[in-house]
């Protein structure tokens, strides 16, 4: 235990941190990137134009609907390895206990996170078991990451970066236990030809996504920011 909260080297903290944000910063446009180029190629089951408002992330993701759905994908798993990269940095950044419980949980967030590209809408159960894991995970990592944030005596991370790590946490829980409750009924992933014009259950999920993706961005610019008056 000694060893995994042994104090950084100021010069290999300085890398730590580069190394970090440089991941958050990839991580998120590269999910980013496919995302938009498979939603602007998408046709659906009935012809209709992807639309963020009724859509779920997951269709881009649908081999044989989607017409860009291994870019999606890929997008999604190579984009998951690096944020599960930034995770485990941002752990050490913490350089604590706390941190150990951040690297566990972020872990988990970021390998399902990756594993959602693998497994697509086709392969359904495998699909929901890794997207519930990660929604639960981001769960609990940001509002970890919030309460170290705001409560602790650090000065390793901003406090402003704790308002889009609150919000994955408010989303989410909403998204999970308030709109939906889990094992509440049917799967709405299953319903997707039929669709309300306004989805509540796909906003939730692409405001999962936004702030997930703000956060990871908001957090690797505090980290470059610090980096730029180190030096």
């Amino acid at each position: 235990m000694n060893t995994i909260f042994k104090p950084l080297l100021p010069e290999n903290y300085l890398k730590l941190q580069k190394f970090t944000c440089r991941l958050g910063f990839i991580g998120p446009m590269i999910i980013i990137i496919g995302s938009l180029l498979a939603a602007l190629a998408y046709t659906g089951k009935i012809g209709e134009r992807y639309s963020f408002l009724n859509h779920f992330i997951s269709e881009l993701g649908e081999v044989g609907v989607s017409e860009w759905a291994v870019v999606f994908n890929f997008s999604l798993f190579i984009g998951g390895v690096c944020i599960t990269g930034f995770m485990l940095g941002t752990a050490r950044i913490f350089n604590n206990r706390f941190g150990l419980i951040f690297a566990v949980i972020g872990l988990v967030t970021g390998i399902s996170g990756s594993l959602v590209g693998i497994f697509p809408m086709n392969n359904l159960d495998a699909h929901i078991l890794v997207a519930m894991w990660f929604f639960r995970a981001a769960l609990a990592v940001s509002a970890i990451y919030t309460i170290y944030v705001i409560a602790s005596k650090q000065d390793k991370f901003s406090r402003w970066t704790s308002i889009p790590a609150a919000s994955i946490s408010v989303i989410t829980f909403i998204f999970l236990f308030v709109l939906e409750p889990v094992g509440s009924g049917e799967n709405p992933l299953v319903l997707t030809v039929e669709r309300p014009a306004f989805w509540s259950n796909a906003l939730l999920e692409w405001g999962i996504f936004f702030a997930i993706m703000i956060w990871v961005l908001a957090t690797s610019f505090d980290l470059y920011s610090q980096t730029k008056k180190a030096q």
